[in-house]
């Protein structure tokens, strides 16, 4: 981040409250963090009818402490991110709603990235080349920061629109290369 992106970012990003512990569970296979992953999912109804915890439990990337207690929770999906042809960690993310106000979407965000880009590095013939995420958040979408094309803390940059009209953000993690180009 350079003198200029801290100008104009200072009065948006308060600093890192250290009362919250972010804790990796992306493949580590923790069982007291998926069973706090689950419990969080369960207690505040988060995940479709539909979906299979044990599937989500799978994509479990960070899990974020307050007091020993789970407050939030950021999962990934690896996935092709059409409008450039290679495949992304596509990050979700849930914070309990009295701890909205923390600013833990963001440090999940920072902290996924930099678990996920470790890993994609240590695994290249997964071919991992960033993480994306679609703004769903209300509070998010009506922030000012929600304005700027590009985040510096976490570098993601508006990548394009859903159908829906959610900002579609994406970064390429910093060892990413693109593959050769036929000749």
């Amino acid at each position: 981040m350079n003198n200029k992106d801290l100008e104009t970012f200072a009065h948006l990003v308060p600093e890192r409250d250290p009362a919250f512990q972010l804790k990796p569970a992306w493949k580590q296979f923790d069982s007291k963090m998926e069973e706090d992953a689950l419990n969080l999912w369960r207690k505040h109804k988060i995940l479709p009818p539909e979906v299979d915890p044990a599937d989500r439990l799978d994509q479990l990337c960070i899990v974020a402490y307050y007091q020993d207690q789970p407050v939030a929770i950021s999962t990934a999906n690896i996935m092709v991110l059409k409008s450039v042809q290679q495949k992304f960690a596509f990050v979700r993310e849930f914070v309990v709603p009295e701890f909205r106000e923390h600013d833990l979407a963001r440090w999940l965000i920072v902290d996924s990235k930099s678990v996920l880009s470790h890993w994609s590095q240590q695994n290249p013939k997964q071919q991992v080349m960033g993480l994306a995420v679609v703004i769903q958040s209300n509070i998010l979408q009506h922030s000012e920061i929600h304005q700027y094309p590009r985040w510096p803390q976490t570098g993601l940059s508006v990548s394009g629109y859903t159908t829906d009209g959610d900002q579609l953000r994406m970064v390429w993690f910093d060892h990413a290369l693109l593959p050769k180009a036929d000749s």
